[in-house]
């Protein structure tokens, strides 16, 4: 799964998973776009990546569970923390990035989240800078899931 937005200009012919160290590098087959996908405001902002082989899991590279509505609800409860991740641009008119950065980050409500970001990029996280909302990771006991900003 990545951002709609991720395939605007480009259609990756390979996936980077892991950590620098001990990263995989797998061939994408093909990929889907959410049909009702809007670059303009990024109302469905999703598309499906098909890889050419399996994912090898290991302590760099593990799942992480999409959560049902209602496990999505309690996750994304205000208060709780969650980690940010991608390879967006740390600061203004910066260039992608070569490693995943990663932040982690309160949930906040809508109302909160302009000052949220705006502290955010005071401080270059850069988390609120690109096209669109990143993924965000919360932890349960039955392990990482993730959904979206």
């Amino acid at each position: 799964i990545t951002a709609a937005h991720c395939l605007d200009l480009v259609r990756p012919h390979h996936v980077t998973i892991g950590e620098y160290q001990s990263e995989q590098k797998i061939g994408v087959e093909r990929s889907w776009t959410h049909p009702h996908y809007d670059s303009n405001n990024y109302n469905g902002d999703i598309a499906l990546l098909y890889l050419s082989s399996e994912v090898v899991f290991n302590e760099y590279a593990i799942p992480i569970c999409l959560p049902s509505p209602n496990l999505a609800a309690l996750l994304a409860e205000e208060g709780r923390v969650g980690m940010v991740s991608g390879w967006g641009a740390t600061h203004s008119r910066g260039s992608t990035l070569r490693f995943l950065m990663r932040v982690r980050l309160p949930i906040v409500s809508m109302d909160t989240l302009p000052d949220v970001c705006s502290t955010i990029t005071t401080i270059k996280l850069g988390s609120c800078r690109g096209r669109a909302g990143k993924a965000i990771l919360t932890h349960r006991p039955s392990g990482p899931h993730g959904t979206r900003m």
